[in-house]
This record gives structure tokens, C-alpha cells and sequence, in this order.
């Protein structure tokens, strides 16, 4: 699993997440991902190189989420692939968090918020 992140646009930080969000996947980028969130107040998550979302995936997803929001934030789930998309739906997530299935939807989200 690997963590890409950059700020763009005015100030959000876009965290990009290439492989298989697992449990082998969310030890390796975990501390980095947390301590992103926990800097940050406008994250777009990009999710289309995320091939397999397991439960600690989700979870991971859950805590930086959560830690976004906790600090007045907004997060956003963007361009997941069908099989993630549809992990994220069955678990509800995307009623936690908005989801957006382009970069541009998202990024329009967080320059409203």
C-alpha cells in the first residue's frame, strides 16, 4: 500500500492511496494517514488506485474521517472503483462521508465547504 499526498487548490490536501487497503496495507500507511488528518481541515481521499477495501481499510478510513470532521473539517471519498465503491456503500460510509465519483465533484465540495 502506498500514500501519496500533496496540497492543492487553495489549501486541501489530496491524499492519494495506490493498493490493497488490508491489514498489511492499512499498518503500512496508517501513522501517515492519521497525522495527515490530523493537520488538516479540507482532505480529498482519491480511491481509484485502491483495488480491495478490507475491514481494517475500513477502519482506517473511519478514524482519519472522523479525525477531519472532529477539527471542523470536510473529507471526501473520491473516484473509487466499483468493487471499493460498493464496500463503502454496503457499510454506509458514504452517508459518514460525501463521495464523489470525479475529482472535480470533489474538489467542488471542498472549496464549498
Amino acid at each position: 500500500m502506498e500514500i501519496h499526498h500533496e496540497t492543492i487548490d487553495g489549501g486541501i490536501l489530496q491524499v492519494r492511496l495506490t493498493g490493497t487497503l488490508d491489514v498489511a496495507g492499512s499498518d503500512q500507511i496508517g501513522l501517515t494517514f492519521n497525522a495527515l488528518a490530523g493537520t488538516e481541515t479540507r482532505m480529498l481521499v482519491d480511491l481509484s488506485g485502491v483495488d480491495f477495501l478490507a475491514s481494517m481499510g475500513i477502519r482506517l478510513l473511519l478514524t482519519v474521517g472522523k479525525a477531519v470532521v472532529r477539527r471542523r473539517g470536510r473529507i471526501v471519498l473520491c473516484a473509487a472503483q466499483p468493487v471499493v465503491r460498493e464496500v463503502l456503500v454496503t457499510t454506509g460510509i458514504d452517508k459518514m462521508f460525501p463521495m464523489a465519483e470525479r475529482r472535480e465533484a470533489a474538489l467542488a465540495v471542498l472549496s464549498a465547504a
